[in-house]
């Protein structure tokens, strides 16, 4: 996630040819997160980043795929991620919990919604974490009403509801833990921009007991950042 965004925007970190942190897996579009639009992001850095890195993160993609060479005689290589994912799915199918993912799914929303908007505070962003931090553990005893392993459109939004919930709280941890105000990020409580402590990209890694955050500094260019007078 970029310094100081909504959480809507961010996105996956990666290189200037949409190159990510995992080896042939690539990123480009409003997915990514290639660090032309600093910390606040317009329509045509998304276009830029679409159009532009979309055909750099392309190119460099297929001269990757030649050298890739085929799994031989590890295939638990390929197979043992899509048996976990199987595997996922088919607990959730025959779990039998109390929580429903409508109600969850509205929880998300309402709480970015009410605390987590351009304005924040430290009061506002620690109860968003705090709320996220239980939506999510209600998430473990979400129940899946359809047990059809075909079009099964609850199964598919209460995995949506797992990604948003995890992306919500990424962004409001991100969020408290940046003192400052940069781009669309204003906290009221600490109003100015700090470039002495907080002149650095955010960056969120998921584990099982939520987001760990980390920073890295930013690349000065030929036109260094510049505080917005406006």
């Amino acid at each position: 996630m970029q310094p100081g965004q909504h959480y809507s925007m961010g996105g996956i970190d990666t290189d200037a040819e949409g190159a990510t942190q995992l080896p042939g897996l690539y990123a480009a579009g409003e997915c990514a997160c290639v660090s032309v639009h600093g910390a606040n992001r317009l329509g045509g850095n998304s276009l830029l980043e679409t159009l532009i890195h979309g055909r750099r993160a392309g190119v460099a993609a297929a001269a990757v795929v030649p050298q890739i060479r085929p799994a031989g005689r590890t295939p638990n290589l390929v197979r043992a991620p899509a048996k976990d994912c199987e595997r996922r799915v088919s607990d959730l199918i025959a779990r039998s919990a109390t929580e429903t993912v409508g109600d969850l799914r509205a929880r998300v929303p309402g709480v970015m919604d009410v605390s987590v908007q351009v304005f924040r505070s430290e009061a506002a962003l620690s109860h968003a974490v705090s709320e996220l931090r239980e939506l999510r553990e209600c998430c473990r005893a979400i129940r899946v009403h359809s047990s059809s392993l075909l079009f099964n459109v609850d199964l598919v939004r209460t995995l949506e509801l797992f990604a948003m919930a995890d992306i919500a709280l990424a962004g409001a941890q991100g969020a408290l833990a940046r003192r400052e105000s940069r781009g669309a990020h204003a906290r009221t409580d600490h109003s100015d921009r700090d470039d002495e402590d907080w002149l650095k990209h955010t960056l969120a890694y998921r584990t099982e007991d939520g987001p760990r955050l980390d920073y890295r500094p930013v690349t000065m260019g030929r036109f260094p950042p510049q505080e917005r007078m406006y």
